[in-house]
């Protein structure tokens, strides 16, 4: 895994009530790795001074790709104003970050909910779990980016110009009708 992590954590002030929104970015020359391996699972563990994070990668071999499958954190670390100081998160049920076996998984920018309170991003990643060879990353499978749809601007430009021709025919048919009959002087 090559990638800037950062955890966002969302925590209640002293006061109880007021959310705030905390953010801790990982430093990667205070982080140790740690990494396991078979045949159908392979495990990253990253540990720094203010936690740890736990990577959990599966292998699908009926579609010949892998995908990280669960990631355990824990984060302790006092952020301004918050009424607590440890941190933790545990979603087992992810599938993100999937590629073909002998591929790497590459994206700009990843964020993923671990609980509605904790978020992982992940910044201009690239991992490969599986089929390394020579320790190099495999030809790179890039991330789908949020495409936006072109359909709200057909939509909005269609209805300004029905409505500048409605008013440009009422202007139109309002001056027509002044000139019938009599002419002021």
């Amino acid at each position: 895994m090559e990638a800037g992590l950062q955890i966002q954590v969302r925590y209640r002030g002293k006061d109880k009530e007021q959310q705030l929104l905390g953010v801790f970015a990982i430093q990667p020359n205070h982080t140790r790795a740690f990494g396991n391996c078979s045949s159908q699972l392979a495990s990253l563990d990253l540990r720094f001074p203010e936690g740890f994070l736990l990577f959990t990668f599966l292998k699908n071999d009926t579609a010949k790709t892998f995908y990280l499958s669960r990631v355990q954190a824990n984060l302790t670390y006092r952020f301004p104003q918050a009424a607590e100081t440890t941190f933790g998160a545990d979603n087992p049920s992810l599938r993100e970050f999937e590629a073909h076996l002998g591929h790497s998984y590459q994206c700009g920018n990843r964020s993923v909910a671990l609980t509605p309170d904790f978020r992982l991003s992940a910044l201009q990643e690239r991992v490969q779990a599986f089929g390394l060879k020579a320790g190099q990353f495999g030809a790179a499978e890039f991330c789908q980016e949020p495409r936006r749809s072109a359909v709200v601007p057909i939509v909005v430009g269609v209805v300004l110009g029905l409505l500048i021709v409605t008013v440009v025919v009422a202007y139109a048919v309002g001056r027509w009708r002044t000139h019938r009959g009599y002419q002021t002087i």
